[in-house]
């Protein structure tokens, strides 16, 4: 994704500013993410060594980060707070979760 200047004479396309992705990082919506949690639960399914899911799915999440440029620390607080609520974890993640323990790490 990127911002385009149209009235440019060259329409310059500038990548978004590290504000712009923590807006949309911080907005986006709850299922499409525990959407992506599941995809990258399944991707590392299979893999077969269980260390290597673990610290491969960590690595991404920190290549993320650097990207877009928001600290790995912040970008973690997001996620916990997009799956968890004052009762405890959001069903979708609680899903999530339990494919997790079910299938990638007993399946």
């Amino acid at each position: 994704m990127s911002e385009t200047f149209p009235r440019h004479p060259q329409a310059i396309r500038c990548p978004p500013s590290t504000s712009a992705l923590r807006d949309l990082t911080g907005n986006a919506p709850l299922r499409q993410c525990a959407q992506a949690a599941m995809s990258v639960a399944d991707a590392a399914q299979s893999i077969p060594h269980r260390g290597a899911q673990i610290l491969g799915a960590a690595c991404a999440a920190l290549l993320l980060a650097e990207a877009s440029g928001i600290r790995p620390d912040e970008l973690f607080g997001m996620a916990r707070n997009c799956m968890n609520h004052a009762d405890g974890r959001r069903p979708e993640f609680a899903a999530v979760s339990d494919y997790i323990h079910n299938e990638v790490f007993h399946g």
